[in-house]
C-alpha cells in the first residue's frame, strides 16, 4: 500500500487524505482480493475459464432472483433486493467482449463488470470510487474514459498474498 508519510508516487496523482481514508478501507481488501482469486485462478491466461467464470457468476445471480421470486420475497437474508441482484448480472456482450479480448492475449475488465462481480458486497459506486483511487496510488492500471478499463499490474496481488503470508505466520 502507499506510504501515508509520502503519498505521491511517481507518475501517479498526488494522493488526499480522502484517497488514504479509502486506500484503508475493506473495499480495498474486498477489491484485493478479488484480483488475487482471478489471478489465482489463472483467469488472466485462460479465455475459457474466464468465459465460465463469468456465465457462473451470472447463473449464481440468476438462482437467488429466481429464488426470492418464487418465495415472494423482496430481499436476500442478506438484505440484497431484486433490483440490487438484478445489477449484479453482466451482459452477454461484455462477457464475449472479455473473451474474445482475452484470446487476443489482452485481458482486462471494465469498471462496470467488476462492479457487478462485487455487487452483492458493495454498491457499484464505491466499488468505481475505490477502483479510481488504486489507480492514482499506482496499484491498477486504469484506462479509458467510458467504459474505464482495468488491468492489474501485479501491485495489488502482490499485496494480498503478502497478507495471507502474514495472517499465516500469525496462526502457525
Amino acid at each position: 500500500m502507499p506510504d501515508p508519510e509520502h503519498p505521491q508516487n511517481p507518475g501517479q496523482s498526488e494522493l488526499s487524505s480522502e484517497d488514504i481514508k479509502k486506500l484503508r478501507s475493506a473495499a480495498v481488501f474486498f477489491i484485493a482480493e478479488f484480483f488475487f482469486v482471478i489471478q489465482q485462478l489463472g483467469l488472466t491466461k485462460d479465455p475459457e475459464g474466464l468465459e465460465d467464470y463469468l456465465k457462473d457468476h451470472n447463473d449464481s445471480v440468476g438462482r437467488k432472483i429466481a429464488e426470492l421470486r418464487k418465495e415472494k420475497r423482496s430481499a436476500t437474508h442478506s438484505g440484497l433486493t431484486i433490483t440490487r441482484l438484478q445489477e449484479s448480472l453482466i451482459d452477454d456482450w461484455k462477457i464475449e467482449e472479455m473473451v474474445a479480448a482475452a484470446q487476443d492475449g489482452f485481458f482486462r475488465f471494465d469498471q462496470s463488470t467488476i462492479g457487478a462481480l462485487l455487487n452483492e458486497i458493495m454498491v457499484k459506486q464505491s466499488t468505481n470510487s475505490h477502483l479510481d483511487v488504486l489507480g492514482k496510488a499506482g496499484l491498477l492500471k486504469i484506462s479509458g474514459r467510458r467504459p474505464k478499463y482495468i488491468v492489474s499490474n501485479g501491485k495489488i496481488e502482490q499485496h494480498y498474498e503478502e497478507f495471507l503470508k502474514g495472517l499465516k505466520n500469525v496462526f502457525s
